[in-house]
């Protein structure tokens, strides 16, 4: 025997054990007969272990009888805080894909400035590729950082969400500034790779986006259980080398823990594999820094 202890709502059944229900009319009378659910799988964990006691009891003395009950403690709905916990989950996608969208716009002007042969215009005024590298380099990394400190302070002092304002900030900081460095390096590698403005553009954001869903799915699929923090698979090995993979199961762990328990408030407690992932956004941006400055000079441009 064991208790559904499923992080999921609908996951479980209405049996008003582990799953209870109310209705909402007394906190909002618009919603007339609309019914609100709370799991309580630790009281129902309770009531079968009194069970299991009162069958061992029957077992071993046929003459004594065991009368006990559960008493369930009464709750107020916190309806805020479930939305809050709603609006995490809902990061673990909507999160993940802003903080992905420069990727189209700098691999947008690379192949804009290769497409229209600005790039040769300045190597015969004396430009030097190198220096041409390392001004696109900083200035799409400086565009970055300038964008997620906005989003961050949003989310932190305007929204005050419990992702933002609860989860250790040094997490944030050493999770962006990897992932600033992946980002503008891939978008180097990709635009090796192009020709037509037009055709980055939708490849930036497929990339940035379809491939951004598809990894937070994935995800979401084979690491459903971060109820429990022991309990939880690392991530496959050649799923690091995808830049949208190792950012997204960072904000997937976050996101989950804010939507299910409480949000990581030290760095410590982040797990191995979640830390590998963090880690991974930096050899991310070196390898695909070096593969680009090399098949810059391979590939026929």
């Amino acid at each position: 025997m064991q208790i559904n202890d499923n992080p999921y709502p609908q996951y479980h059944r209405n049996n008003g054990l582990v799953k209870m229900g109310f209705k909402s009319s007394p906190i909002f009378p618009k919603e007339k007969d609309k019914k609100h659910f709370v799991k309580r799988p630790r009281e129902a964990a309770m009531a079968m272990l009194d069970r299991i006691n009162i069958a061992y009891v029957r077992a071993r003395f046929n003459d004594t009888q065991i009368v006990s009950g559960l008493q369930v403690m009464p709750f107020k709905p916190d309806l805020v805080r479930e939305g809050e916990r709603t609006v995490n989950m809902l990061g673990i996608f909507m999160f993940s894909m802003l903080i992905t969208l420069g990727l189209p716009s700098n691999l947008y002007l690379l192949v804009h400035e290769k497409e229209s042969r600005l790039l040769e215009t300045m190597k015969i005024n004396g430009l030097r590729k190198r220096n041409y590298w390392i001004v696109h380099y900083l200035c799409f990394y400086l565009q970055f950082l300038v964008s997620i400190l906005v989003f961050y302070l949003f989310g932190r002092y305007v929204s005050k969400l419990a992702y933002f304002t609860d989860t250790d900030p040094w997490i944030f900081i050493f999770w962006y500034i990897g992932w600033g460095l992946a980002q503008t390096s891939f978008s180097f590698f990709l635009a090796v790779f192009l020709n037509r403005s037009q055709n980055a553009s939708m490849i930036g954001y497929a990339v940035s986006i379809v491939l951004g869903m598809l990894s937070a799915t994935a995800l979401c699929t084979n690491y459903p259980y971060e109820y429990h923090p022991d309990v939880i698979d690392t991530m496959l090995w050649y799923l690091h080398y995808i830049p949208t993979f190792p950012t997204n199961r960072v904000n997937f762990y976050l996101s989950s823990y804010c939507g299910f328990r409480t949000c990581i408030a030290d760095y410590d407690r982040l797990h191995p594999d979640v830390k590998l992932a963090i880690v991974s956004s930096y050899y991310n941006a070196v390898i695909f820094l070096v593969l680009a400055v090399y098949l810059n000079e391979v590939v026929p441009q």
